[in-house]
């Protein structure tokens, strides 16, 4: 039930047409979302927690956290406070993505899956990693990275090899 609510109440907070008219209802699905479910003690456990719908919001939350500020391109300029509050809602979703990453990586450790069925987690995060390095349009931040890692070593474990080949070969800072 929380993973539910959590993705309807994420899926609404980044939706644009959701919180246009009105801050207050972005502050308080923030406020929701932060307090009661991402800052939570109690989180999704047991084999109720199926891996493929963590799997598909980890690639989500992966993505969005990737994702560039986009700047409104029209005929008259945007007035420097429009800028400036797109500015803050990027940032906020941006916030909501890492610690949505966060979380869920916390749920999937929690379950033990054994390693051959965390596949697909690696997979993700190894397609996070070929964007950042080879793409140009990845806005992940190498900090948010690093603490994934330090977080959750199985994952930096997993990946390596891989990450040392991409480095040898990389003009990006890591």
């Amino acid at each position: 039930q929380v993973l539910k609510v959590y993705s309807n109440l994420a899926q609404a907070f980044v939706n644009p047409h959701t919180t246009a008219g009105s801050e207050q209802l972005g502050q308080r699905i923030w406020g929701i979302l932060q307090k009661k479910i991402l800052k939570s003690k109690d989180y999704p456990k047991g084999e109720a927690v199926q891996l493929y719908i963590l799997e598909s919001l980890l690639e989500k939350n992966l993505k969005l956290a990737s994702r560039p500020f986009k700047r409104k391109k029209s005929v008259t300029n945007p007035s420097k406070k429009k800028q400036s509050a797109s500015w803050n809602r990027h940032k906020m979703i941006t916030s909501l993505a890492q610690a949505s990453t966060f979380w869920i990586l916390k749920i999937i450790e929690a379950r033990n899956f054994p390693e051959p069925e965390l596949q697909r987690v690696f997979d993700i995060f190894q397609g996070v990693l070929v964007a950042y390095f080879d793409g140009k349009k990845s806005q992940m931040k190498s900090e948010f990275l690093k603490e994934i890692f330090r977080r959750r070593p199985w994952i930096g474990h997993h990946l390596f090899e891989f990450l040392l080949e991409k480095c040898a070969s990389s003009k990006s800072e890591f």
